[in-house]
This record gives structure tokens, C-alpha cells and sequence, in this order.
């Protein structure tokens, strides 16, 4: 999706250490990742089922590995990762749901670590800004277009 592509267009350098890609969907961004730097270490979390086969597949097709997990947000991760790397849901099936992005972000310096990085890509009309700004040092936005914007949070 145009999302999803901002994001990628906006990582101009090679992402190192352990890394999450959250609501990994179809795993284009963990694909894109491990395609760049063929050992990185990405671990690709998702809540739905069919998103984490889609992710196996897309990363069967390209010759590519890294982990997938099956969780409902990021409590109970015990991993500390450098960066997380996520094109976060705002829907539930059909009705718009901010729940899931403000649990993501509320939550996610408690993973990253000391030296983190945090990429999202969002419509530019979620308010994300000010949440991102409650829980990091600087969030910068790195790239948008006229509909979305992409964030990074360290």
C-alpha cells in the first residue's frame, strides 16, 4: 500500500540489531528489511492468524527467514529490540479502532532499548504526534506525502 511504501522509502540506511516489525501484515516491510541486509535479526509479530501466513509466504517466495510471533499487542515480549518498524492498524475489521495504536505506542519503549528507533507510517490525520511525543526524546517526521506521514521516534 502507498503506507507502507513511504515507510520503506524512508529507511535510506541499512537497519541493524534486533528488530520488530509490528502488525507485520503480509511482511512486505520485514521482507523489504531482510532483503536489504540478509541477516538481520526481524522477528515478525502479528494478532491475525492469516497475516502471519501471508508473512510465511511472502518470506518462503523470497528465500528469506526470520521469526514470526502470534501475539495481541507487545505485553509479554521479553526481547529488547533497536528498532521497531510498523504501518500500525487504526480499524477493526470495517470500524475505525485507534485502540490497538495507542496500546502500541503507549507500550513500546518497554521493548525497544537505550539506542531505539521507532518507524511508523500513519494517515496524517491520526493523532499520533503528541502520543509519540509523550514516550520519546524526539520524533521526527522523515517523509510524508499528502496522505501520510512517517515517523521516527527515538
Amino acid at each position: 500500500d502507498e503506507g507502507t511504501e513511504l515507510l520503506l522509502n524512508a529507511l535510506t540506511s541499512p537497519i541493524w540489531g534486533p528488530t520488530l516489525d509490528f502488525a507485520c501484515g503480509a511482511g512486505v516491510i520485514a521482507a523489504f528489511v531482510k532483503t536489504s541486509v540478509p541477516h538481520a535479526d526481524i522477528e515478525l509479530l502479528d494478532v491475525s492468524a492469516l497475516a502471519l501466513f501471508a508473512a510465511a509466504h511472502t518470506l518462503e517466495k523470497n528465500d528469506l527467514h526470520a521469526t514470526l510471533i502470534a501475539a495481541n499487542g507487545l505485553l509479554g515480549l521479553q526481547r529488547k529490540y533497536q528498532n521497531i518498524l510498523s504501518n500500525p492498524p487504526f480499524h477493526t475489521g470495517v470500524h475505525t479502532d485507534y485502540e490497538v495504536s495507542t496500546r502500541f505506542i503507549d507500550n513500546a519503549c518497554d521493548i525497544l532499548a537505550n539506542d531505539r528507533k521507532m518507524y511508523i507510517v500513519a494517515n496524517k490525520f491520526l493523532p499520533y504526534l503528541a502520543q509519540l511525543q509523550q514516550h520519546f526524546r524526539q520524533v521526527d517526521v522523515i517523509k510524508q506525502n499528502t496522505r501520510f506521514t512517517v515517523y521516527l521516534s527515538s
